[in-house]
């Protein structure tokens, strides 16, 4: 698993004539999952507040430059993606042993303008910011992770439609699928984390509790 002093020890090649990521914004960037890790490495909850989370790290988009010093574009991705799927492991590992999550304080509301429409943030190309990591998701070509989409989109990069499976009952979720889709599903029904269960018959159930056992995961419902 990656280790904080993996991401404090990481250098990235330079471009110039071609872009690049901000080169402070990164570092920038960096150290605040250094921190988290180093948190994390010490024993604090994966959702303790103050610490990033591999939604967070999937959602980050920097800003590119051209014609001067950046990061190599590739080489920042992938090491973010290997920082999510650490991320990620500490939230397995958290529920494996039953680690009571923190609850955070709610976020404030996103700034509206008066009398018109909420504001679309853009991206640095001037096109509208991806509101759903799930759309990115389903929207990338086979092989390309949430947090190289969302650079994608945001560079101008063209991405190929990639159909869903058509029956999402033909394999069982493994956790770490499970907890990853839980986060982006959280992050698309804006912080909603209620979870539920729809039965064959249409019932909708309401999860209550997790079992584990040699045999998997178990969800309880009420």
């Amino acid at each position: 698993m990656i280790t904080a002093e993996d991401v404090r020890s990481r250098k990235f090649s330079t471009t110039k004539f071609r872009e690049g990521y901000d080169i402070e914004e990164v570092d920038g960037y960096l150290d605040e999952i250094g921190q988290t890790l180093t948190s994390l490495e010490g024993g604090a909850a994966p959702t303790s507040p103050g610490l990033l989370g591999p939604e967070d790290v999937l959602a980050k988009v920097f800003d590119t430059v051209k014609f001067r010093e950046g990061y190599a574009i590739d080489e920042v991705d992938d090491l973010l993606d290997v920082v999510v799927h650490g991320l990620q492991e500490y939230k397995a590992r958290a529920l494996a042993t039953g680690a009571q999550p923190v609850v955070a304080p709610p976020r404030p509301p996103a700034p509206q303008q008066t009398g018109s429409q909420p504001v679309v943030p853009t991206t640095t190309g001037g096109q509208p910011a991806v509101q759903s990591l799930r759309d990115l998701q389903s929207a990338s070509p086979a092989g390309l992770t949430p947090a190289a989409a969302v650079r994608a989109y945001d560079t101008g990069a063209s991405v190929t439609s990639t159909p869903l499976p058509p029956d999402p009952e033909a394999a069982a979720l493994g956790t770490r699928v499970l907890i990853s889709q839980l986060q982006i599903a959280t992050i698309r029904t804006q912080g909603n984390d209620v979870l539920t269960v729809v039965t064959p018959d249409g019932s909708v159930l309401r999860v209550v509790a997790v079992d584990a056992s040699p045999q998997g995961v178990t969800l309880r419902t009420a």
